[in-house]
């Protein structure tokens, strides 16, 4: 049920000001000026390249070396009559699924590292509830027992979720957490150096 090797960070903050925008820009091209505050240069797929597929948003490269590919993905949920985790669950495990489409269609041999955005438009819901999610379970305040998430954990994302192996989430207050995925270990060494990560 467990994640191993799930590592959460919250890695820097960035200048507030950045996010003033809140929603008056679309989110691609708020997760683009955060890739370029790294030295990133956020380079979209062509026409050609989009042909016949469904790319990622970026290919990422610094310095004319290609760094990784990288998807971002909006939470929206409709919270009427308060939160709802399914709901949240089935938004998060959702948008895994579409981008591990995603990344399939250009890296299917996963040669590259994967790096999954998330720009939440709720407050409420944060990286923790992606935590939860790999976690299998997760507390609920006031009660003393664990909600169990691994239908969500271990059901059509079981295996994709291992083919991402960064999540940025990044905070309209200027945060940005992150959830690096070191099951495989393949990558975990270069994004922890370009992103400058520490796992203690």
């Amino acid at each position: 049920m467990v994640m191993i090797g799930l590592q959460l960070f919250t890695i820097r903050r960035i200048n507030r000001q950045m996010c003033s925008e809140g929603y008056a820009i679309e989110d691609e091209k708020f997760a683009e000026r955060i890739l370029k505050t790294y030295g990133f240069d956020p380079v979209r797929f062509s026409k050609k390249e989009k042909q016949d597929k469904q790319t990622p948003d970026f290919k990422v490269i610094a310095y004319n070396e290609f760094l990784f590919y990288c998807e971002v993905k909006s939470i929206v949920v409709d919270i009427n009559g308060g939160i709802k985790h399914d709901t949240i669950q089935n938004n998060i495990t959702d948008n895994i699924h579409e981008a591990y489409k995603q990344f399939q269609s250009v890296n299917s041999s996963h040669f590259a590292p994967n790096v999954l955005i998330w720009i939440s438009h709720d407050n409420q819901i944060d990286i923790l509830h992606l935590y939860n999610l790999f976690r299998g379970s997760m507390k609920i305040p006031g009660i003393s027992f664990e909600k169990d998430l691994r239908k969500f954990c271990n059901g059509r994302i079981k295996d994709e979720k291992y083919n991402i192996d960064l999540h940025l989430w990044l905070y309209k207050n200027g945060e940005i957490s992150s959830l690096i995925n070191t099951v495989n270990g393949m990558f975990t060494d270069r994004l922890c150096r370009i992103f400058k990560l520490k796992i203690i």
